[in-house]
């Protein structure tokens, strides 16, 4: 316990994970839960930034992913059964006191979702104009009304448990693809800002982080969403500060595994382009899957260097680095190893990749030496050196 201070983010939450499955696999059998009990009193468990309350909320997090919350609840302490995250979520459009337009059409969607009519016949329904002539965009706070709602519904139509939210999302896909199609086509905005503005809603709405990450990877997995917009989401726009309009006041290192997984997510999509017979549309499927992979690295190392060089510009060197920068330190270089390692699998399909790699790899390079400097500051210089030789030792 008095080591945990000591560890980066990383270690701290891969240790939780071996943990929690190691309690899952002996019957929660441990000796010494009484000793964490006084960890659970008088005070807001859910959101202390205390090193042990962060590792005890990951450890009851992994093991209720590893089994239910009643089963987790029935062998930890009262006390502790405090830090079991909550699932419910909290929205104020489903809730039967708002009776705007808005509010109105999730709660019907919520009513045909639940009587199981077909997938198709709702989208048909949700992203029909003269099904919602009550519906004006410009009078909603949010322009993108049809995949709002539905995100609302589904997640209302679940009893939250990991697995079920799973299922759901797997069976919902198409309407929520369809639904942000017709935002898109209805609202002057990009993609990304609609998709942006869907995740947001979904962090403000969903308390758990572990059901937040779990819903990411099944939207992306079953192509809702993005990879780019996932990673703007979680980092904020290239020319926003440090903090806005980004999730990094959250637990650090979930973020980081969103953005891991998501990555992992585009390297499968390569992998299947690459078993594909070789033709010339299955080398352009390829190289654009490729080049997908390439922007979302190129905005990685972009956000990440200016993030450590400002979140270091108002802090003085004690000799300790803050928790934000070892966390995205600790991401790039899983970045880098999880590329590299995995382009080496690819060389061969088409000519000259590896020469490509190698010029990315050193364009990262440069773009994390060319941000030393900006803060003045030992803490992002070291950092930034560091990394900038990690991907270089990579290549």
């Amino acid at each position: 316990v008095t080591e945990l201070p000591t560890f980066t983010p990383r270690v701290r939450y891969t240790l939780a994970e071996w943990f929690a499955l190691h309690l899952t696999n002996t019957d929660y059998q441990w000796p010494y839960w009484h000793h964490w009990e006084e960890a659970g009193t008088a005070i807001d468990y859910q959101k202390s930034d205390r090193t042990r309350h962060i590792f005890l909320r990951q450890i009851i997090s992994e093991m209720i992913s590893l089994s239910t919350r009643d089963v987790i609840e029935g062998h930890i302490g009262k006390n502790l059964s405090g830090f079991i995250p909550t699932l419910k979520f909290e929205s104020e459009i489903i809730a039967e006191s708002n009776v705007s337009p808005l509010a109105c059409l999730a709660r019907e969607l919520l009513e045909r979702i639940n009587t199981r009519q077909p997938v198709d016949a709702l989208s048909k329904w949700l992203t029909s104009s003269s099904e919602h002539t009550d519906i004006v965009p410009s009078d909603l706070d949010t322009p993108n009304w049809r995949s709002t709602s539905a995100l609302n519904a589904i997640l209302a139509s679940t009893r939250q448990d990991p697995v079920e939210v799973q299922i759901c999302f797997e069976r919902y896909h198409i309407l929520m693809k369809n639904a942000i199609e017709e935002d898109l086509k209805e609202c002057n905005s990009t993609v990304i800002e609609v998709e942006t503005e869907l995740l947001r809603h979904l962090g403000a709405i969903c308390q758990n982080r572990h059901l937040v990450e779990l819903i990411v990877e099944e939207m992306v997995r079953n192509g809702v969403l993005c990879q780019l917009s996932v990673f703007t989401w979680l980092l904020g726009k290239d020319e926003e500060s440090l903090g806005k309009e980004s999730q990094l006041n959250w637990d650090n290192c979930h973020v980081v595994r969103i953005m891991t997984k998501c990555l992992a997510l585009a390297f499968e999509v390569l992998q299947n382009d690459s078993i594909a017979p070789v033709n010339e549309e299955s080398s352009n499927q390829y190289k654009k899957s490729l080049e997908r992979i390439m922007d979302l690295l190129d905005f990685s190392f972009r956000r990440a260097a200016a993030i450590i060089t400002d979140a270091s510009s108002n802090v003085v060197y004690k000799g300790k680095t803050p928790g934000l920068i070892v966390s995205l330190s600790s991401f790039l270089i899983e970045l880098c190893i999880l590329t590299f390692s995995s382009f080496e699998k690819h060389e061969k399909r088409i000519a000259g990749l590896s020469a490509e790699i190698e010029i990315n790899g050193l364009r990262f390079s440069n773009i994390l030496r060319q941000s030393k400097g900006v803060s003045f500051n030992q803490y992002s210089d070291e950092c930034l050196e560091r990394l900038a030789d990690c991907i270089e030792k990579c290549l």
